[in-house]
């Protein structure tokens, strides 16, 4: 159980990444990302969303080889 935890914790990172590099439209207009574009600019938002999904790789590593 711990190991398919891990894994969906480093795809969701994963796919954070790729989304905020990619910046496609549909993901870039939802208001979420919106209110934090507004609210600390495009490169703030980008650098929280990277930070986001670092912290879940992390996490997703610690828990697939943890006991």
């Amino acid at each position: 159980m711990h190991l398919l935890s891990g894994f969906a914790l480093i795809t969701a990172g994963l796919i954070t990444i790729a989304l905020t590099y990619y910046k496609p439209s549909p993901y870039r207009n939802k208001s979420s990302v919106r209110f934090v574009k507004n609210l600390i600019g495009d490169t703030g938002a980008a650098i929280f969303y990277y930070a986001i999904a670092i912290c879940l790789l992390i996490v997703g590593t610690v828990v697939i080889f943890s006991k």
